[in-house]
């Protein structure tokens, strides 16, 4: 069987992943919010 996709991706990983990270760290780094609106009526 050949194998014709020798590529493998490296770049585009690396840029998926700094992404990922990047959102990340936002979403964590937020101050937690005052109000629950979940919970709220």
């Amino acid at each position: 069987m050949a194998v014709y996709d020798k590529h493998t991706y490296l770049n585009e990983q690396r840029e998926a992943y700094e992404r990922w990270w990047d959102k990340l760290t936002k979403i964590v780094s937020r101050p937690p919010s005052q109000r629950y609106p979940a919970v709220e009526n």
